[in-house]
């Protein structure tokens, strides 16, 4: 299109060049000459503002993909930190479960995943299970996956891989996990998942966007680690200050939380957290 529009401007320039030079300049050629200016500068102008467009959208397309790069990173960094924090707590070999969602981008999953096996470093299985995979292919509107997100779900899944030490979930909790009657901790009725986390013999970590009435979870150890959002940050990072601080990124950007720091988390945030009788 580009090219069009400069060739026809050169064509346009030609012919006033042409009109002024014929004829000694008479007034039919004047008047030629005279409507192919105004044409031509029309076409200088749409140039012009053409290539503003295209130098912008050229630019916001890079500012955009530097940014996906960027969240990527830091969300590779977060779920390194999670393994990480993980790791101490498993002994031999993980057998990783990971609950996910076809809500995350498969390209933000990949990066967790890549980080969480980085930060656990000795992985014999890797498990995936996305909550919606039953809703994936059907026509909108589909249920948000934390609607999909049940303690039923999440039991059925730990019990379908008795070999699993580190569950995961990139999704939240179930809300139901937690708050029902029929999940209490102490209760021989409670879930697989919560039995099994009970006598240690699985760890779980958790990545919440919300973290709101998990206190007592953390607390009790149910959830071994929990990383949440800081409540206020601001976006500084670039791909060099991520490689070349990586925990500085990670605290700028997230908290972890365990038993042991939990009543520190909540002084510092305690808007985010419902306290439940924790202070």
């Amino acid at each position: 299109m580009v090219w069009y529009t400069a060739i026809f401007a050169t064509i346009c320039l030609m012919v006033i060049l042409y009109c002024l030079s014929t004829n000694n300049g008479d007034s039919r050629s004047r008047l030629v000459a005279s409507r192919t200016t105004v044409v031509f500068g029309a076409v200088v102008v749409l140039c012009v503002v053409n290539g503003f467009v295209l130098v912008d959208s050229s630019g916001s397309r890079g500012q955009k993909e530097k940014k996906s790069e960027i969240e990527l990173s830091l969300r590779r960094i977060m779920a390194t930190k999670l393994g990480a924090a993980l790791r101490p707590m498993v002994k031999g070999e993980a057998h990783v479960l990971v609950v996910s969602s076809h809500e995350l981008n498969s390209d933000v999953h990949d990066a967790m995943l890549e980080g969480l096996l980085s930060g656990l470093r000795a992985v014999d299985e890797v498990v995936k299970v996305f909550i919606d995979e039953d809703t994936v292919n059907q026509l909108p509107p589909v249920p948000p996956a934390r609607q999909l997100f049940t303690a039923a779900l999440l039991d059925a899944a730990v019990l379908d891989h008795d070999r699993t030490n580190v569950l995961v979930s990139f999704v939240d909790v179930p809300p139901d996990l937690f708050h029902d009657s029929k999940h209490d901790f102490r209760s021989s009725h409670n879930s697989a998942t919560r039995r099994k986390v009970g006598r240690k013999a699985m760890v779980f970590g958790v990545l919440a966007d919300d973290p709101y009435l998990l206190d007592k979870a953390i607390e009790t150890g149910e959830i071994t680690v929990c990383i949440i959002p800081q409540y206020r940050f601001q976006y500084t990072e670039t791909l060099e200050t991520l490689a070349e601080d990586p925990d500085g990124a990670f605290n700028s950007r997230y908290i972890m939380v365990t038993e042991d720091n939990l009543r520190d988390v909540i002084k510092a945030n305690r808007q985010m957290f419902k306290l439940d009788g924790v202070l």
